[in-house]
């Protein structure tokens, strides 16, 4: 209805001579309804909504509503609707605020479900939001001491250490990708996914290397500056942790991290080898390597060697970095 007016006095004012343009945007983006859960008893006919906090529900492992009665034992239908006044399913999101804060609430409606799509509340994943960024508070109080010392990459890192650039700048470029065509659940997976390669970094910080307290800064940055726009007063926060100053990510020319090719690039990819349609096995191969030493490195290991001896080799498919094949007969 609000795109229908919107075309409608867009052409009004163009043929009246106000704008000289025929549409009111360029790129829409209609965003889903927050729907939740009902509760109702139709036995007259008509529908006698229960608010869900006077309805006793019952769960399984998973969440899924396997029972529902009132207050008196009276069994109870359930559904997922649109937020309604009239069928009690409808949420204060001032209470939301109160109770979890904005960032936590911002952070669950943003990551549960693409933006086009419909969101079930559910409040138990905001729970989890403030959990992931009591997470992200917890390492940068962990590190923040030790990454006020200088700190320079090593000319020759260690594998554990160019692992670590490495996610942080393959998260880099996830996420930019992602904000770029107006998808908002996959770059805060993906800022988990990082938060959670720092955890498992498995360095103490205060035996730390200069090149290990680098990579673990720049990951916290990087972290930090990508979950600004799903977390601006958390993040904001956390930043002036970092820094060492309260004087906030603007006056500190703070910007969005830049993407560096070569060091999301990985040493080695892992290859999956199959025989007859069947994984048998898997090589670990640079992403350079041509077909025709993935072929030789497939038949080289052993669990192939041994599945193939003594049978007739049909052909050999070769997906570049993605996948071996190997036909027999016999």
């Amino acid at each position: 209805m609000h795109l229908i007016y919107t075309r409608f006095w867009t052409k009004v004012m163009r043929d009246i001579g106000l704008v000289k343009f025929d549409e009111p945007v360029k790129r829409l983006l209609t965003q889903g309804m927050v729907v939740g859960e009902t509760f109702f008893d139709d036995q007259t006919g008509k529908r006698v909504y229960h608010t869900p906090e006077n309805v006793v529900v019952t769960r399984d492992t998973k969440g899924k509503i396997t029972d529902a009665k009132s207050p008196d034992g009276k069994p109870l239908k359930h559904a997922i609707e649109r937020m309604s006044k009239s069928k009690g399913n409808g949420v204060d999101p001032d209470e939301m605020v109160e109770i979890y804060g904005a960032d936590a609430a911002r952070l669950f409606v943003m990551f549960a479900a693409p933006i086009e799509h419909e969101l079930v509340w559910n409040e138990a994943g905001i729970e989890g939001a403030v959990r992931f960024l009591q997470r992200v508070w917890r390492l940068v109080g962990k590190w923040k001491d030790v990454l006020a010392l200088p700190a320079t990459p090593a000319g020759e890192s260690s594998e554990h250490t160019r692992a670590l650039r490495r996610k942080t700048h393959q998260t880099i470029k996830r996420v930019t990708d992602s904000l770029e065509s107006l998808q908002f659940n996959t770059p805060i997976a993906a800022l988990m996914e990082l938060t959670n390669a720092i955890s498992d970094f498995g360095v103490e910080p205060s035996k730390a290397s200069e090149d290990e307290r680098h990579s673990v800064r720049e990951a916290l940055t990087g972290l930090v500056l990508m979950l600004m726009p799903f977390a601006p007063h958390v993040a904001e926060e956390i930043y002036s942790v970092l820094l060492g100053n309260d004087a906030g990510m603007v006056a500190n020319g703070a910007r969005f991290p830049e993407f560096d090719a070569g060091l999301a690039k990985a040493d080695g990819v892992e290859i999956p080898v199959q025989v007859n349609g069947k994984l048998r096995s898997r090589i670990t191969a640079s992403p350079e390597a041509a077909n025709e030493d993935l072929e030789a490195m497939a038949f080289a290991d052993a669990k192939i060697a041994e599945l193939v001896a003594g049978k007739d080799v049909l052909k050999v498919v070769v997906v570049p970095g993605r996948l071996v094949n190997i036909v027999v007969r016999g």
